[in-house]
């Protein structure tokens, strides 16, 4: 399970999650005011993810494994 903590987000936002080929494996549109998330990687193959969060306000990603 990855828990995405987003606490500073006043805005909706999409969340994807992008392998290591650069294909977009999980996507979601989150409505303001949720700050916590979680995404069940559980049926993901093993490997290296981005993570990315995109808003009106800001933008940004982090690679996990």
């Amino acid at each position: 399970m990855l828990q995405v903590n987003s606490p500073d987000r006043t805005s909706s936002a999409t969340l994807s999650v992008v392998n290591s080929l650069g294909q977009i494996v999980y996507t979601e549109n989150v409505p303001a005011g949720i700050s916590v998330f979680n995404i069940d990687m559980s049926n993901y193959a093993v490997g290296m993810y981005s993570l990315m969060i995109s808003g009106s306000e800001q933008s940004y990603s982090v690679k996990f494994v």
